[in-house]
């Protein structure tokens, strides 16, 4: 949901924020983005601290089009896996929605054990997938593979004992 992701986003760029404070020098400062997609939300905006940041991705049009987009000189971005960059350290590693994409996420995580300096900071999430929205979505796509979902909406329109949220309303008022 966009809450979610602004919630994430703050989350993040206040646990940077919070330990730049006393870092006089912030260009010296390393920050790796993996998984960084078009940049957009995590890398270009920590480029405007000053700081150094390296984003990767294995998904190449989205690096493209971040390299395009991308107004700062202290913001980088590359077509790569994290094990190309096994012999370099970072201050912090922000690993956003990725792991739970991974088959072996430990593998990441011991390349990112690897790459982090001894007083650096990693910033890891995924999403918790138990939102009413994300539960609800599940059900509905359960129904639907039963073929059900037309006596859902069927009882969301006729009767006002189905109780559904506002979200789930509307999915079934599109289709």
């Amino acid at each position: 949901t966009p809450y979610g992701i602004k919630k994430r986003l703050q989350f993040i760029y206040d646990e940077i924020t919070k330990r730049l404070n006393n870092v006089e020098d912030k260009s010296k400062i390393r920050i790796l983005d993996i998984g960084c997609g078009t940049g957009d939300l995590i890398t270009i905006p920590l480029g405007s601290l000053g700081v150094t940041v390296l984003g990767i991705d294995t998904h190449l049009p989205s690096i493209e089009h971040a390299r395009k987009k991308n107004p700062f000189k202290n913001v980088q971005f590359g077509h790569m896996h994290m094990e190309e960059l096994a012999d370099q350290q970072f201050d912090f590693i922000i690993c956003s929605e990725v792991l739970e994409h991974l088959s072996k996420p430990s593998e990441m995580l011991m390349l990112i054990k690897r790459c982090l300096r001894h007083d650096g900071s990693c910033i890891i999430t995924i999403p918790n997938g138990y939102s009413l929205k994300e539960i609800e979505v599940r059900i509905y796509k359960a129904i639907s593979s039963l073929g059900l979902a037309s006596l859902l909406r069927y009882l969301g329109k006729s009767t006002n004992k189905v109780g559904m949220s506002p979200a789930l309303k509307d999915t079934l008022s599109k289709e």
